[in-house]
């Protein structure tokens, strides 16, 4: 058996296991991707040892975007590297594996994870909150569906996995008469500390923004569909053709139709909400005057934001209840509570020495 037979059993196996976590199932194919990156998709399971999944993380530490930023984060490789680890003890207990490389699983396990602080390595700077005037600048580069999505995340203040996998059956509409509808997500991070369902209570202001995206929609349908605005996107080009189709490029359209280089997905992936955000930057500032900028900015910080607005204009127990955190104490990190009344202290601060 080789490498890429065992993680492929692997993942099958994760698709059970996983079915309602997309994100653990991004992680584990991202990590299978380097796997075949550094060439060891075609290595004999026994010959994978301790030193190639180093070279693994190392190939991980070392990776650069287009920009020549480091690509990943301790924490992530950390991630990938651990998953490699769990697939092999997976494929061990349950004798996907031959017993006889008891010895090479082990070994990978003491494989150690990177160090915060370590050389070469790269932590991510605590997150701060997107101020609205730049979300509001953002907004024209955006497509509508990304623009409604980046709204609702900032008025509900959910994740952006809950705003991505948004359903037609997540949505509660029963006290309609009552001007109240509720956001339920089936999947939510920290459910299993909650004894009840997680709501998002919409107003006039959300339902205004959802119904477009809800009509001729039922059930499990994604509320934010790639498929939906693939074919709008499509519809608006026909209709903003000024030349005529020729009959070669009806061919090439109708070819593509049948066999799309990219399937489109029910719902949108992590990447793509924020690479949309990305180029919608990108696309604002090509239009901006000179001087003027969109700083680059990113879905969780929408979340920060909407806790930052909760908190200076109802209180700190109101931007708990809206990010639904037990316990205030985390709730003070996405808020800057103790910064904000630092900054009241030197606005009204008396001085004590007589001066002016």
């Amino acid at each position: 058996m080789v490498v890429a037979d065992l993680l492929a059993q692997y993942y099958r196996w994760a698709e059970e296991d996983y079915r309602e976590t997309p994100q653990v199932m991004y992680a584990i194919r991202k990590a299978m991707e380097w796997v075949g990156a550094a060439g060891y998709n075609t290595l004999p399971v026994e010959q994978f040892t301790p030193a190639k999944l180093l070279d693994i993380q190392a190939i991980l530490k070392t990776s650069r975007d287009k920009n020549g930023e480091p690509r990943y984060c301790v924490k992530t490789v950390n991630s990938y590297v651990g998953i490699l680890k769990q697939a092999f003890r997976w494929g061990l207990v349950r004798e996907v594996l031959p017993l006889d490389i008891a010895n090479v699983v082990s070994a990978l396990q003491e494989v150690p994870s990177l160090r915060k602080g370590g050389r070469g390595t790269f932590v991510h700077k605590k997150w701060k909150e997107v101020p609205d005037a730049v979300i509001i600048k953002t907004l024209p580069g955006l497509s509508p569906t990304f623009c409604a999505m980046v709204k609702i995340q900032r008025l509900l203040g959910c994740r952006p996995i809950e705003v991505r996998m948004m359903s037609v059956s997540e949505i509660d509409r029963s006290r309609d008469s009552e001007g109240i509808w509720d956001f339920i997500p089936e999947n939510y991070k920290t459910e299993e500390y909650h004894e009840d369902d997680i709501k998002f209570p919409m107003g006039k202001i959300e339902q205004e923004i959802l119904l477009p995206f809800l009509e001729g929609k039922a059930g499990d349908d994604a509320v934010f569909s790639p498929v939906e605005a693939v074919k709008q996107h499509k519809a608006r080009r026909k209709a903003e053709r000024k030349s005529r189709l020729t009959p070669s490029q009806a061919a090439r359209d109708r070819e593509r139709a049948e066999n799309p280089k990219q399937k489109v997905g029910k719902f949108y992936a992590a990447d793509y909400y924020r690479r949309a955000i990305e180029r919608a930057i990108e696309k604002v500032n090509r239009d901006l005057p000179n001087g003027e900028k969109v700083p680059h900015w990113f879905p969780y910080m929408i979340r920060r934001r909407a806790a930052g607005a909760a908190e200076e204009e109802f209180g700190l127990d109101f931007a708990q209840a809206l990010l639904g955190h037990r316990k205030a104490d985390m709730t003070k990190r996405y808020t800057d509570t103790a910064y904000r009344k630092r900054e009241k202290l030197a606005r009204e601060r008396v001085n004590p020495f007589g001066e002016n």
